[in-house]
């Protein structure tokens, strides 16, 4: 009776400081080596964005215990926010007032923060005659800028650029956009380039510029053979060379588009030669030279039918 006692308080006497060393509300000793990440590990990327070394070498149990479905601090710490110092947002990219989570460890903006950025809301502009500021910030959007019905090329004189838009107004040659040229001063259609033909003799400019139609020499506006010829011109009231060009400029005595310059490449017709070109009408003193334009100075002139000079054919406007 009294032996079975004894051996009953020897078992509780050893079994109870053991369970005492296992109790759950004390956290076990850290394993040296182990790769889970420690509680400080993530309260230190949660404080300051620092980040400790990946796991290597953790080895979680292969399922978790019945009925238990916490996720592991490896687990958890994969979810926390990590620095991005290149696209995380900074105070001034965020709305003043609005709160985030900030990824610049550089700046000093990590961890719950407030934007700073100015809310402009709507913003209206008009324009005027100097460059008006915009400020930075936020715009939602239901701003306008003031606009012209009026603002039109057309309205606008030819040489200036109003908000973008090139004037036409007074335009003294139109580029057609087909190969031709019209010159609002005479209505006259010219050939955009000047230089197709090269230097040809009088009676073989006659022939070339008779049979020019749409697709050769850059023309595209549907002309046929018959419809273009040479220039007109004599000391009478036929004077379409020296109507075309203008005394005020040499090399070549041409205007630009706008009249207001002197022509230079491209700029409405292309390859201007600054030498002779041909006319149709012989001249009255002498039956065998022709009148010719000297494009160097815009000088007028006659010289016999069997030079070669330029070929610079015209048409009609329609």
């Amino acid at each position: 009776m009294y032996r079975i006692a004894l051996t009953i308080c020897l078992c509780l006497s050893v079994f109870l400081p053991a369970a005492a060393a296992e109790s759950p509300d004390l956290p076990g000793p850290w394993l040296s080596g182990s790769g889970m990440p420690t509680l400080t590990d993530i309260y230190n990327q949660l404080d300051s964005g620092t980040i400790s070394p990946a796991a290597t070498s953790f080895q979680g149990p292969a399922s978790d215990p019945a009925g238990v479905t916490d996720r592991s601090l490896s687990e958890i710490k994969v979810k926390l926010p990590a620095p991005d110092n290149t696209n995380g947002a900074k105070t001034s990219n965020v709305l003043s007032g609005k709160t985030f989570w900030g990824l610049h460890t550089y700046s000093g903006t990590w961890g719950l923060t407030s934007g700073t950025m100015p809310n402009n809301s709507t913003y209206d502009i008009t324009p005027g005659t100097s460059d008006r500021a915009i400020p930075a910030g936020y715009h939602n959007g239901s701003g306008t800028v003031s606009g012209d019905p009026g603002l039109t090329s057309g309205n606008i004189k030819c040489g200036v650029t109003i908000f973008g838009i090139p004037g036409t107004y007074g335009r003294r040659f139109i580029d057609n956009g087909n190969g031709t040229v019209t010159d609002t001063n005479t209505n006259l259609v010219w050939l955009k380039n000047a230089n197709c033909f090269g230097k040809i003799t009088w009676q073989q400019a006659m022939d070339a510029a008779a049979a020019l139609a749409s697709g050769q020499c850059g023309l595209t506006d549907g002309s046929v053979a018959g419809q273009w010829r040479l220039p007109k011109e004599n000391t009478g009231a036929l004077n379409e060379w020296r109507s075309f060009v203008n005394l005020s400029y040499q090399a070549p005595a041409l205007s630009n588009g706008c009249g207001s310059a002197r022509w230079t490449q491209g700029d409405v017709f292309n390859d201007v030669w600054p030498g002779f070109y041909w006319s149709s009408s012989p001249a009255i003193t002498n039956s065998l030279s022709v009148w010719l334009v000297d494009m160097e100075d815009g000088s007028l002139s006659h010289n016999y039918m069997t030079t070669t000079n330029g070929v610079w054919p015209v048409r009609s406007g329609q």
